[in-house]
């Protein structure tokens, strides 16, 4: 068991990098090219179509967020968490 809490930060920074991954690819597509096709896709729904602005942006912006680790709380603050638990 122990060994596996030592792979756990590796495990973590594997996942954000993928996921980062995805996202960036697919909000790619939407902000740099065929971004009307994505504005008439979330028209289609009977949503507001300055939407597809906000769901464009989050994927692709939130993408690289997530790869440089803007949510990842630093040493202190994981320290701070384990004591609440």
């Amino acid at each position: 068991m122990d060994s596996l809490n030592r792979l756990q930060p590796f495990a973590l920074l594997v996942m954000r990098l993928v996921l980062g991954a995805i996202m960036i690819a697919h909000g790619y597509h939407k902000v740099f090219g065929g971004f009307h096709h994505h504005m008439d896709m979330v028209g289609s729904l009977g949503i507001p179509r300055w939407l597809a602005y906000l769901s464009a942006g989050t994927e692709f912006f939130g993408g690289i967020g997530i790869v440089l680790g803007a949510s990842v709380p630093d040493r202190d603050e994981r320290r701070d968490l384990e004591g609440a638990l």
